[in-house]
């Protein structure tokens, strides 16, 4: 057995050889972006889907791009944090994340939204959730 590099406990066998050896692991990445592609070609010769319209993609704002960003950033870091930290801190974290970055956004009427200020009883919500988010990774 080998150590994980993020932590002292041992990493079980069956695990090693499942992402090394296994055709299937290699290969799974590849699964579902191929099952998208043939729904939306089945869809799209249906009549079922709208044809792709790139123009109104020029008038987009800038930040408008950063939700496709912020997606691929969101599941590279989560598949790679699960295995180190495990799937319960990992999900409370991104949890608080998503509910601390509104409020900011919101406090300062970012992205064009009109500012809700960050009162006591949602600062107190927010810290509930951060001494929440240390409780379960500290545990």
């Amino acid at each position: 057995m080998r150590l994980c590099r993020s932590r002292a406990r041992p990493t079980p066998p069956c695990a090693q050889t499942y992402a090394s050896h296994s055709p299937s692991a290699r290969s799974a990445s590849s699964s579902p972006p191929l099952a998208i592609t043939v729904v939306f070609g089945l869809l799209r010769a249906a009549g079922r889907t709208p044809p792709l319209r790139v123009r109104p993609l020029a008038a987009m704002p800038r930040w408008g791009w950063l939700g496709g960003v912020a997606a691929a950033v969101y599941v590279t870091v989560t598949l790679l944090l699960i295995p180190r930290i495990g799937a319960a801190t990992t999900v409370t974290l991104a949890v608080t994340g998503q509910q601390l970055a509104p409020a900011v956004i919101d406090h300062f009427g970012l992205f064009r939204l009109p500012p809700r200020a960050l009162t006591r009883t949602r600062f107190g919500g927010l810290a509930a959730l951060a001494i929440g988010c240390a409780l379960v990774q500290f545990a």
